[in-house]
């Protein structure tokens, strides 16, 4: 490849990385939170319905969720966490380099799709504050790129044992299943 070639393709990935990068800034793809929004972050909790005798009569959400604190969250349930979703959690600061990496290489350039995710806890609590809206492969760049950056910020501003029980409390559980806590009630009445 001729130093002109080189030049070229270099100019190239650099124009894309700074559009990519602007584009995930300037809002396009979603907002990128301030400071002031992470600190005082809460979640949208379901409305519980008690009776006199403090019985559940009955609840109203729009998400159904009920808030969980760390000390409520079984050990075993946070292990098996990190063991499965962010082997090195306690040693970033938001973001994995050698899990993106790995995705780069195998997932991306190899086309190995059992290498595993490279998204940190901290960036999957960055994706479950902002959201997506977009599913094309441009977003899914853009997105990842504001996502890595709201989990720095995230870092930041809350303990690491405060990121997983914000993170348990925001997850997903399909059929309006909200949180651990909602999760554990809907499949498992516990």
């Amino acid at each position: 490849m001729s130093g002109r070639n080189l030049k070229a393709i270099s100019c190239f990935i650099f124009t894309v990385s700074l559009v990519l990068f602007i584009t995930s800034c300037d809002g396009t793809y979603g907002n990128l939170k301030s400071p002031d929004e992470l600190k005082n972050f809460r979640n949208d909790q379901a409305s519980l319905v008690l009776s006199d005798d403090g019985e559940l009569i009955g609840k109203y959400f729009s998400e159904n969720r009920t808030n969980v604190s760390y000390n409520q969250i079984p050990k075993d349930l946070i292990n098996a966490l990190i063991a499965t979703e962010d082997v090195r959690f306690f040693e970033h600061k938001g973001n994995d380099t050698r899990s993106s990496l790995r995705v780069l290489i195998k997932t991306i350039m190899l086309g190995n799709r059992n290498s595993g995710g490279g998204s940190t806890i901290t960036e999957q609590l960055a994706k479950n504050i902002c959201g997506r809206k977009h599913s094309d492969p441009f977003s899914l760049i853009v997105y990842k790129i504001r996502e890595a950056r709201i989990a720095r910020r995230l870092e930041k501003y809350y303990s690491k044992e405060e990121i997983l029980t914000l993170y348990l409390n925001t997850v997903p559980f399909g059929e309006n299943v909200y949180g651990i806590e909602a999760a554990a009630n809907r499949f498992f009445s516990k």
